[in-house]
C-alpha cells in the first residue's frame, strides 16, 4: 500500500466517504474543496474509480498514480478519437 492524496470538489464528499471509508481524515479548503490522505494499494480498480469521479477529483500524489490515471485517459481518448 501507498499513501495517496486527493483534492476533491466539496460535492464529492459522500462518494469519497463511501469509497474510502468513514474514518478518513480530510481538510476543508476555502475554495469549496477538500483534500485527504489515505493508505491503499494502487490498482486498476482504484484508477477506474478515480476516472469515474471525473474532474471533481485530482490525484495530488503519488506520481505513479497520477501517471496511471493519465495513461488510462489517454488510452480512452485514442479509442474514441475520430
Amino acid at each position: 500500500p501507498m499513501v495517496i492524496e486527493l483534492l476533491c470538489d466539496g460535492d464529492k464528499l459522500e462518494v469519497i466517504l463511501d469509497r474510502f471509508g468513514e474514518d478518513i481524515s480530510f481538510r476543508r479548503r476555502g475554495d469549496g474543496k477538500f483534500s485527504f490522505r489515505t493508505e491503499m494499494a494502487i490498482s486498476d480498480g482504484l484508477v477506474g474509480d478515480l476516472i469515474r469521479l471525473g474532474s471533481g477529483v485530482q490525484v495530488l500524489s503519488p506520481k505513479i498514480l497520477r501517471e496511471k490515471v493519465k495513461e488510462q485517459l489517454e488510452n480512452l481518448t485514442q479509442i474514441y478519437k475520430d
